[in-house]
This record gives structure tokens, sequence and C-alpha cells, in this order.
């Protein structure tokens, strides 16, 4: 039918998105999803960029995010190489 409308967060359409009584638009999923340095992030400010190419440019997001993104995780290479580099 129509066009649905996306989460621009997750990329979800919105009447899929479960329902939720937190204010936080992170908190929106049921499920975790782990990214690997070869994952594609789908939300924020670096949708469809790779793990590792933020982790190059902007690792500061990538701590950000998991501390933030309720429904997402790293895998454990990933987490390791974060939590070896200082901000």
């Amino acid at each position: 039918m129509g066009h649905h409308k996306e989460c621009p967060y997750c990329g979800l359409p919105l009447d899929e998105q479960p329902r939720t009584n937190t204010p936080n638009r992170f908190k929106q999923h049921d499920s975790v999803t782990t990214f690997g340095w070869d994952s594609r992030l789908t939300f924020g400010k670096h949708k469809g960029r790779l793990v590792s190419e933020v982790h190059r440019d902007d690792p500061a997001y990538l701590d950000w995010a998991l501390e933030n993104v309720e429904w997402l995780t790293f895998s454990d290479d990933v987490i390791e190489m974060m939590e070896s580099i200082p901000f």
C-alpha cells in the first residue's frame, strides 16, 4: 500500500515499532542486535557506515551508543578494542 515512515534511529517502519512508555527513543526493541567490525550501523548520525569506519573516525560515538542504545551490543573483539582506547 502506501509508503511507511521509518524510525530515524533503526530504520524499522514506525508501525512495526514496539510500543513503550519510556521517553528514551533508543529503548524501542525487544531483542539485542550485535554489531561486528563489518556491520553497518542502522541508526543515528552514522547510519549506514561500517562499525570499523566509525571506530576510526568517531570512537566516542560507539562508546556512547553502547551506553545509551538498549538494544545494541558489539562483538567481543569490537568491545576489546574500544576498551583499549582512552578518551
